[in-house]
């Protein structure tokens, strides 16, 4: 577990680029935990403004809660950060909820960066109090953010309209009903 009478360190590096994508990997370093993120333009955009960091109490509270063979539920994952953390450096199998497209392919390709692909099951729905098809208000071009949201009204039909942000159907259901049936 991490002190908290140390600050906490962000150290930014150079991104590398892996021989079998050719994709930019930004890797991320705090108090001694490393974990590789594709660096999407957004991603990119965030760190040079500094804004994409590691949050000091949500590290020490996996640290210091999550242990090996623990079952965590990542809801709202994102690009999985703290999903990649669970599973490689506190040994915890993962259950990572993440309905936005571009967030859910970003979170699935960080998973087989870090390595921890086998630890980790991404699923792309919606958590809800109910089970149907709803809207999600999902900027489109920044995925890993948590600039979508679940709209209350149900997805209906309508003219494609390539409008930003886009309105995406998201399949939702409550986490009992998951759980009971998988």
């Amino acid at each position: 577990p991490t002190s908290p009478s140390v600050p906490p360190t962000l150290h930014e590096a150079e991104p590398v680029v892996p021989e079998q994508t050719g994709e930019n990997v930004v890797p991320l370093v705090h108090e001694g935990i490393r974990i590789n993120v594709h660096a999407t333009p957004e991603i990119t955009r965030l760190m040079q403004e500094r804004q994409f960091a590691f949050e000091k109490d949500t590290v020490e509270w996996l640290m210091r809660s999550v242990g090996i063979g623990d079952v965590m539920y990542a809801l709202g994952a994102g690009v999985g950060v703290y999903t990649v953390i669970a599973a490689k450096h506190r040994g915890a199998m993962v259950v990572a909820f993440e309905s936005g497209y571009a967030s859910y392919g970003r979170l699935c390709d960080n998973l087989l960066l870090n390595a921890c692909d086998g630890r980790v099951v991404p699923v792309p729905l919606e958590l809800s109090d109910r089970e149907g098809l709803k809207e999600l208000k999902y900027d489109r071009w920044r995925a890993g953010q948590d600039r979508h949201r679940l709209r209350e009204d149900d997805w209906r039909v309508r003219p494609t309209s390539g409008e930003h942000p886009y309105v995406q159907p998201v399949l939702v259901t409550p986490l009992d009903a998951v759980i009971g049936r998988y």
